[in-house]
Formats: C-alpha cells, sequence, structure tokens
C-alpha cells in the first residue's frame, strides 16, 4: 500500500473527499438546463401580452424571473436567499441597461 501524501492532506486538512469534487458534466448540464428555462419564460410573456406593451412588461417580468431564479438557486447552493435575490437581479438589470442603451446608439431600439 503507497501513501499519497497530497491525497492525505486534502483529504484531512482541507476536507476535500471523493463524493465532494466537482462534477463539471453535471454542471453544464444543470446550467444549460437553467438558461433554457431563464430564456424561455420571457419568451412565453411575449406570445402573451399586446404589442404595444411588450417591451416594459417583459423587462419587469424578466426581473421578476431574474429574482426567483437568483432566490431558487441561493436557497438550493445554500447561500443567503435575498443576496442571491439581489445579485441576479441587478446584474440582469444592468445587463438589459446596457442593452437597450447599446441598441438606441445603433439605432435598433423601439422608442
Amino acid at each position: 500500500m503507497q501513501h499519497d501524501a497530497l491525497e492525505a492532506h486534502a483529504r484531512d486538512e482541507i476536507g476535500i473527499v471523493e463524493q465532494s469534487k466537482a462534477r463539471p458534466i453535471q454542471a453544464a448540464l444543470y446550467s444549460a438546463l437553467t438558461f433554457t428555462i431563464g430564456a424561455v419564460l420571457p419568451l412565453l410573456v411575449v406570445f402573451i401580452v399586446t404589442q404595444a406593451k411588450v417591451i416594459p412588461i417583459v423587462a419587469t417580468s424578466s426581473l421578476v424571473f431574474l429574482a426567483s431564479l437568483g432566490g431558487i438557486s441561493a436557497k438550493i447552493g445554500g447561500a443567503p436567499i435575498m443576496i442571491g435575490v439581489i445579485r441576479v437581479t441587478f446584474w440582469g438589470a444592468l445587463a438589459m441597461l446596457i442593452t437597450a442603451a447599446v441598441g438606441r446608439m445603433f439605432g435598433v431600439v423601439a422608442s
């Protein structure tokens, strides 16, 4: 039996065990699934609302969906829920604002 000092250190000092190792394929699949859900929800809203109100309603509902998904992911990950909600909503709102500004700059945004 050989002694692996690195494995012993990882197990005893850091707490890394086989069961807690990263699973990149599983993480990628869950990430793809959540991104798909996050993209489908605003699209469903587009099909429901009238053309005249589509931009404000989709923007608002997207922020609500982002807040919900941020809270769910924080709960699943064991993080504080409000921090997850605020973080995801803030960065999502910032991304929407930047996208709208760039669209307006290039003249491709409906006023």
